[in-house]
């Protein structure tokens, strides 16, 4: 189900899922389970992290959380409130953040980069 959506959600910008991890895979050199540039416009970039305790897997949108390593897991805690527990050490979790990060900062064109600044500083002060 949430491949489907994460398929759509890609077709909608004008790509399918497995174009763009073709193209995150050779632009940043990872075979396994990049991040993907959804949007460059909007600044749409997602990861994806296994789920804790499930053989399920868990798409991260929104890059702004903090981690709190707890054993087996991490908790992913984000601005909202709402937690996700991964099957992924706290260093892990960073290095595919960072990953996604550095997607969305040096393929985005400069011009595109106010847009997302905006966007991103917006959030904090109106819901949807």
């Amino acid at each position: 189900k949430t491949d489907e959506i994460i398929r759509q959600y890609c077709l909608n910008f004008g790509a399918s899922l497995e174009g763009r991890q073709m193209a995150s895979r050779k632009l940043l050199s990872i075979t396994k389970t990049p991040p993907i540039l959804i949007s460059e416009r909007l600044g749409i970039v997602g990861m994806e992290l296994p789920t804790y305790n499930t053989l399920g897997k868990t798409w991260v949108f929104d890059l702004s959380f903090t981690i709190k390593e707890c054993g087996a897991y991490s908790l992913l805690i984000f601005n909202n409130g709402v937690t996700i527990k991964v099957a992924l050490k706290e260093a892990a979790v960073r290095y595919r953040r960072e990953k996604a990060l550095h997607l969305l900062y040096t393929k985005v064109p400069l011009h595109d980069l106010n847009l997302i600044n905006f966007k991103l500083h917006s959030d904090k002060y109106f819901t949807y």
